[in-house]
């Protein structure tokens, strides 16, 4: 039941992509603020999981639900996020008002930089919680929340 959950999930983050590419036709500004902003939600949801096991409540530790928590967080850093930020979408409303800041559209190279390593720390975070080595698990997790919080410090508006 969970990996069907699981899938679905994946399946609805994929679509937009699928459904872009066939028609040739983007998604509305609106639409790409909500799917990244749902990404990010869904990120978050799989961050907050692991660090309750692996921070927090470290004895309720479940080497499944690591695992799946950390494929979750590797699909969506390898899913082209960055698709979802073109710069038609710096100001707008999605589920709520967007907080990317402008240079996020005007940096590109320094995005891409951020954009890796996430994908590089999510992939290797997936890669510790199949070995099922809590001190590696809980190194890569840090690494990984790093590379968000570095991201969000230099692209997203506060509060």
């Amino acid at each position: 039941m969970k990996t069907n959950v699981f899938l679905i999930l994946c399946i609805a983050i994929a679509s937009p992509y699928a459904i872009a590419d066939q028609n040739t036709k983007q998604p509305k500004q609106a639409d790409l603020i909500k799917y990244r902003q749902s990404a990010m939600m869904f990120m978050r949801w799989n961050i907050s999981k692991l660090k309750n096991q692996l921070v927090t409540n470290p004895e309720s530790y479940n080497k499944e639900d690591v695992i799946k928590a950390s494929a979750a967080i590797a699909a969506i850093a390898n899913s082209d996020l960055n698709k979802l930020f073109p710069a038609s979408s710096q100001t707008g409303t999605g589920w709520k008002k967007t907080r990317v800041k402008a240079t996020y559209f005007t940096q590109t190279d320094k995005v891409n930089k951020h954009t890796f390593a996430l994908i590089k720390e999510s992939n290797q975070l997936l890669e510790a919680a199949n070995g099922g080595d809590m001190t590696a698990i809980r190194y890569q997790f840090d690494r990984v929340f790093k590379s968000c919080k570095s991201c969000h410090k230099a692209y997203r508006l506060k509060n």
